[in-house]
Order: structure tokens, then C-alpha cells, then sequence
């Protein structure tokens, strides 16, 4: 079943091979349920230069496990390609996915296109947005909602979002967010010899408008408060290495990299930030609106 703005399309039924996988998947051990899926993505996946992060997809899964029975239900929002929400599928959970699909590449060649077929035969429900308003979801229908690199790219606070996906939610359910570190090790000693840590400026220049990229970048302090912001209990909240694998792509490089936030006590050096949340039971938008600071610092 897939959505597109806001219309309930039927399409013709999964790739049998790959359901029979979704199934079969929920009753082996974790590391076989992740090479299946590895593979079956690498196989389906359109687009052969994606940054398809399975170091990252691994990591994720590996938190769905500890929390979730494979069979529950998972929304992800702001899905990008579905490589995420496949690797979830592909291990047992029922995954709904969510973008608007208007990044510069996802308007050329068909590549809309590509990714409604890769969704549909990973048996993912996707719904192809217009604004985070116009959400074919009901209350409390999803055991666990997950961000992942969504919240750098908004222009405005992500209060509004977050709320509206918390809803979605279960009385106890999870609400999982990744965002890039913007103070990883990397970045720390890319600052000290004069380079950004912002995106490339040659990518901002020429980038068509509106701006997609990354605006706001978070650290782990941002991601306490955020959770208490909006009324969650933190469960998780920790650094983790998503995306070194295409950062630093020498390998020496990487595994020196890699050796040495290993060993760095401090918390905050690797690339970058999760957060697990809990919404706890009798949560409602009141509770956070009761939170808004009476006179906040930016209206002083």
C-alpha cells in the first residue's frame, strides 16, 4: 500500500522473495538477519552510489532489538531513499516511511519514481509529503518513531515536528533521533587548521534555492535538552560513528580515526549523536507548551 500527497494508492503486491524474507527474518539471530539484509539492499537499492550507511543501519537495528520484538510497528520520518527503513523491514519490524522526495537529485530522472518501486519491494508503507501537516497517521499507531538526520536540516525549531511524531506514538513508546555531531573529533581538529565545519561553501553557493542542506547542526547537550523539552525520558544518549565510512573513505585514515575516539574518554567525539526517548504515560502538547520559558532569552 503506498501513499502519494495525501491520496491512498494501490500498487501491485510486494516482490514475493523479498516479503518471504520480511517474515523469515523475525525468527534468525541478529547478525544473519543483518547480512539477509544487507544483501537484499545492495541487490534492490536503485541508486549504486547512496550513501547507503550500514555501519550506521547496524547500530540503529541493534537498539530496535534491545527495546522492541521484531513485528512492531516503526514509522520513519523523513526517510530519504528508504535504505534505513528497509534494513528495519528486512529485520522483522512493519515500517511506514515518510518524505517529501525534494531534494535536488530526488526531482531528476525519475529517482521519485525509483525509490516508490525500492519501498514497495522492501514492503515499506510510504507517503510521499507535502508538509509535516498532511500526515496520514493516527494517534499513538507506532511503537517506535525514528529521526534520523532530519532535525539539521530545519530552518525553524523543531519543536512543532517532534510533538507531532510524539503524538504518533504509544503511551511508552520510543522516539528515536540521530543527528551529525557538530563538535566531532573530526570537525574539532578540521577548526584548528582553518577549515568549517559547516557544509562545503561551494555546495551552499550553487545549491538551487531553497537550501536543503544542513542549517543547525546539535551536541549531546542539545539532545539532553531536547528530550526534556518535549516531556520524553532519556533512555539513550550517546555519540556513535553513522557516516565515517563515506567521510573518511582511506582506510588507514579511518581506522586511525576510528582507534582513537575508541580511546578519548570524553563523550561527544565520534560522528555522530542518538537519542532514545521514552513518551511517557499521560504525555500530551500541553504539558510541553506549560514548559516554554515565561520570558526567554531571544525576546529579552
Amino acid at each position: 500500500m503506498f501513499f502519494e500527497k495525501g491520496k491512498n494508492l494501490t500498487m501491485t503486491a510486494p516482490d514475493t522473495a523479498t516479503a518471504q524474507q520480511v517474515h523469515s527474518l523475525a525468527r534468525v539471530d541478529a547478525e544473519t538477519a543483518f547480512q539477509i539484509a544487507e544483501h537484499a539492499i545492495l541487490k534492490h537499492l536503485p541508486f549504486k552510489e547512496y550513501p547507503n550507511s550500514m555501519r550506521g543501519n547496524r547500530e540503529i537495528a541493534r537498539i530496535l532489538m534491545r527495546h522492541l520484538p521484531r513485528g512492531s510497528a516503526v514509522l520513519d520520518y523523513g526517510s530519504g531513499a528508504c535504505t534505513r527503513a528497509a534494513f528495519m523491514a528486512l529485520c522483522g519490524y512493519r515500517v511506514w516511511a515518510c518524505d517529501d522526495l525534494c531534494d535536488f537529485w530526488h526531482l531528476q530522472d525519475q529517482n521519485r519514481e525509483r525509490i516508490f518501486q525500492f519501498a514497495k519491494e522492501m514492503d515499506i508503507e510510504f507517503f510521499l509529503m507535502e508538509s509535516q501537516h498532511e500526515l496520514p497517521y493516527r494517534a499513538a499507531q507506532f511503537d517506535l518513531v525514528m529521526i534520523n538526520d532530519v532535525l539539521e536540516h530545519l530552518h525553524d525549531s523543531p519543536i512543532e515536528l517532534l510533538c507531532r511524531l510524539i503524538e504518533f506514538t504509544k503511551p511508552g513508546g520510543l522516539v528515536l533521533v540521530t543527528v551529525p555531531n557538530a563538535a566531532n573529533l573530526r570537525k574539532r581538529v578540521g577548526l584548528l587548521v582553518g577549515r568549517t565545519n559547516y557544509p562545503p561553501f561551494e555546495e551552499y553557493f550553487w545549491y538551487p534555492s531553497p537550501w536543503r542542506g544542513h542549517v543547525r547542526e546539535y551536541v549531546l547537550d542539545d539532545l539532553s535538552h531536547l528530550s526534556s523539552y518535549v516531556g520524553l525520558e532519556t533512555i539513550e544518549l550517546r555519540d556513535f560513528h553513522l557516516w565515517v565510512d563515506f567521510k573518511l573513505r582511506n582506510a588507514l585514515a579511518r581506522c586511525l580515526y576510528l582507534g582513537v575516539t575508541a580511546l578519548i574518554p570524553s563523550r561527544g567525539v565520534r560522528d555522530s549523536l542518538l537519542l532514545l526517548g521514552q513518551k511517557p504515560p499521560g504525555w500530551n502538547r500541553e504539558l510541553v507548551e506549560r514548559a516554554r520559558p515565561v520570558s526567554p532569552k531571544w525576546a529579552r
